[in-house]
């Protein structure tokens, strides 16, 4: 059941922990993640989320992500993301998709870059994000990078 808030909405940071460990092991054991050095660093008023996925294909996700913390402390904090960056691409070749949170002097909105990466896009489109439950979580966009690799699959070099 989704709260009224919506799937972004300020969540207990436990159970932000276990939703996101459990996707995770979802993930791993479809055998869409290889390995991830994902950490989560405590600062002063939030919670960094940074590090990097390897899924199928090689595929590289760099996340950084940052909750911030809006009432109470440790566990039973209530966190809700205020920032995100989820950078795909593909070592070797470029980028294939990034999505970001709204940037100060630039891309006001949500949006997402898009690259043809396999025929050398390296300048990409940007797309603009209108609806909250159209930002995407984690687990979507490593679900959405695993589709692109079936998807590009005979075009890439193996």
């Amino acid at each position: 059941l989704r709260s009224m808030a919506g799937k972004h909405g300020p969540n207990k940071f436990s159970n932000y922990f276990d939703v996101h460990e459990t996707v995770m092991e979802h993930l791993r054991r479809g055998g869409l993640v290889i390995s991830d050095s994902l950490v989560f660093v405590p600062l002063r008023d939030s919670i960094l989320i940074e590090g990097i996925v390897i899924c199928i294909g090689r595929i590289k996700i760099d996340v950084r992500k940052t909750l911030s913390i809006l009432d109470g402390d440790g566990a039973n904090s209530l966190v809700q993301t205020v920032r995100y960056s989820y950078n795909v691409s593909l070592p070797g070749l470029g980028n294939i998709f990034r999505y970001d949170s709204p940037h100060q002097t630039h891309n006001r909105q949500h949006h997402v870059h898009r690259y043809d990466v396999i025929n050398g896009d390296q300048t990409g489109i940007v797309e603009t994000i209108d609806k909250e439950d159209d930002w995407p979580k984690l687990g979507e966009v490593i679900e959405e990078a695993a589709q692109w690799f079936y998807k590009n699959f005979d075009q890439l070099n193996h």
